[in-house]
């Protein structure tokens, strides 16, 4: 499991960029950016922020009409289903 975090310090805004214009064109990338270098920046000192998990279930349809999971996937395969929640357990 990777905490959003460190899958910013990985991935420089260009390959994000490259993302959110194939799938949304680029009429907000600057918007985008200024939202990236925030979370990036971010100094989280909260220790419940150990405790809120995000969830991402990738999933397809089957011929028979079931659903396959799968943990191993490309995000530009439009045969996929994204189902994506969270969790906050602060209590």
């Amino acid at each position: 499991m990777m905490k959003i975090k460190d899958i910013l310090y990985v991935t420089d805004f260009e390959e994000v960029a490259r993302q959110i214009e194939l799938h949304y064109g680029n009429k907000h990338t600057e918007k985008f950016r200024d939202l990236y270098d925030r979370l990036k920046n971010t100094d989280y000192q909260c220790s419940c922020i150990e405790n809120f998990t995000i969830i991402i279930q990738v999933f397809r349809e089957t011929q028979q009409e079931e659903y396959e999971f799968t943990e191993s996937f490309d995000e530009n395969d439009t045969s996929l289903y994204f189902d994506v929640s969270a969790v906050n357990d602060n209590d």
